[in-house]
């Protein structure tokens, strides 16, 4: 099985790879994920078209590694 590659060096990710970023599965992001309240927002561009802030979701990604680790 081949494995795709995404380039994580931009800025703004799409939801495939936001999902690959933050180490979920595209149908667990779509369907658990990306709707939590603590996740952060995604900008649209159009009514097809959703970027995320990379650096948000490494914020995001830090504060739940800390809640883990203090939990």
């Amino acid at each position: 099985m081949v494995q795709k590659q995404y380039d994580l060096s931009r800025p703004y990710l799409n939801a495939t790879e936001t999902a690959y970023f933050i180490h979920y599965e595209k149908s667990q992001f779509h369907a658990d994920v990306k709707n939590r309240p603590d996740f952060p927002k995604p900008i649209r561009l159009s009514d097809h078209k959703v970027l995320w802030k990379k650096a948000d979701l490494e914020a995001w990604l830090t504060a739940k590694m800390v809640f883990e680790n203090d939990g």
